[in-house]
């Protein structure tokens, strides 16, 4: 090309269908920023990758509304009693409750 000339805006990147379906919305805790969280969720019992949670507000409500909450939060707040991070706090409640599944499944 011409010096002086301008090249053309390269086009933008479209979000992935997966990430379209589970945030229709946008990131729900995200607040428009690219933080994600790869856990065990314990309620679902599946590995995720979700919006990180910016706040202990946001994090108490992922744990929320399950039989066994109380045990999800107690093992969160004493992680970050301890000065963890939200972030880190909720990978170590997802990896402790992971192994406590796992310990309770049948031998085949």
């Amino acid at each position: 090309m011409l010096l002086g000339t301008k090249y053309p805006e390269p086009p933008k990147r479209a979000l992935p269908t997966w990430y379209k379906n589970a945030f229709p919305r946008g990131p729900p805790f995200g607040k428009g920023q690219e933080e994600f969280l790869h856990w065990y969720n314990p309620k679902t019992r599946v590995s995720e990758t979700v919006g990180a949670p910016q706040t202990d507000e946001d994090a108490e409500y992922m744990l929320g509304d399950h039989i066994n909450s109380w045990a999800f939060m107690t093992e969160y707040d004493r992680l970050r009693a301890d000065g963890m991070p939200i972030d880190q706090a909720m990978i170590f409640v997802g990896h402790h409750f992971r192994m406590w599944h796992l310990q309770f499944q049948p031998v085949r």
